[in-house]
């Protein structure tokens, strides 16, 4: 009776170790796989405004004068926000910071060639970049969605602007552009590592209307841009044993061979303990 008791509280301990691991890798395989593409709305938001001209006393005249002139601040906006997807951030095994960014494309209505927001920074000594950490916006977990402001140059003042985003999980490093590093400024080019959603459909806004976007009806989701942004393609990472994570094996695909091996496992434990029991019985009878 005690070898047959210490047989199953063997094969017990075996189960445990195998589920665990199960439940490790299939957290993994989660944790990296494809995001989903991005739920947003964009639309034209104009919070310009005139400031007040500046009046002192001419000194030589006494006349009250304009000393500082009013001045017409340009602040138009694609205000874009993006329903949040469920995500944790975490470390990999390589210490890597594993987090959910945004990544978002635009050109003209009536053009071809994409133009990246993001990937590429140029930031003055001593001032404050909220997307300097990673080059691209995080998902804001304070909230349910995430809002990404893009201020227009001043001479687009009317038009259509068509927009796109895409998800990336994963991370980023960054470099300086020796060509455009200067004494008080540089240009600091960030490569993304991980995986990314296919982009969304295409939304369409209109330059100096203050109105919620639609859905180009004409756009179909497209997976490669006419012209893909700037470091939308990955490049293999630096760290000797890190790959690309486009190449880890999705979720649904990922979890296949865990079942089979699970079953395989399942049936192995019964004939073991089929066999122990009858060798139990066997000694049991013989004693007798």
């Amino acid at each position: 009776m005690g070898s047959f008791s210490k047989g199953v509280s063997l094969l017990l301990l075996v189960i445990l170790a195998v589920s665990s691991l199960m439940v490790i890798e299939s957290t993994n395989a989660q944790s990296t796989s494809k995001p989903s593409v991005p739920e947003f709305t964009a639309k034209y938001v104009d919070r310009s405004y005139d400031t007040q001209p500046t009046y002192g006393l001419d000194q030589y005249t006494g006349k009250t004068v304009i000393t500082k002139p009013s001045e017409h601040v340009d602040n138009r906006t694609i205000e874009i926000t993006i329903k949040n997807q469920l995500f944790a951030p975490f470390t990999d095994q390589n210490g890597n910071n594993i987090n959910l960014l945004y990544n978002v494309q635009y050109k003209g209505a009536f053009g071809e060639n994409w133009t990246s927001m993001f990937g590429e920074r140029s930031e003055w000594a001593g001032t404050f970049d909220p997307y300097g950490t990673y080059g691209y916006p995080p998902q804001d977990s304070s909230s349910q969605y995430t809002t990404i402001s893009y201020s227009l140059p001043w001479n687009i003042v009317d038009g259509q602007m068509d927009i796109q985003v895409e998800a990336l999980k994963g991370y980023t490093s960054r470099t300086i552009d020796p060509s455009r590093a200067h004494i008080i400024w540089a240009v600091f080019e960030y490569t993304f590592y991980g995986e990314e959603s296919e982009w969304s459909n295409t939304q369409t806004v209109t330059i100096g209307e203050a109105s919620t976007s639609t859905p180009n009806p004409t756009s179909p989701t497209i997976s490669t841009p006419t012209s893909t942004p700037n470091n939308s393609t990955s490049a293999p990472s630096t760290n000797g044993n890190q790959t690309k994570v486009n190449d880890t094996v999705p979720l649904t695909t990922s979890l296949t061979p865990f079942l089979l091996v699970t079953i395989i496992l399942v049936v192995i434990i019964a004939i073991l303990l089929f066999l122990l029991y009858g060798r139990y019985r066997k000694s049991a009878s013989l004693s007798k």
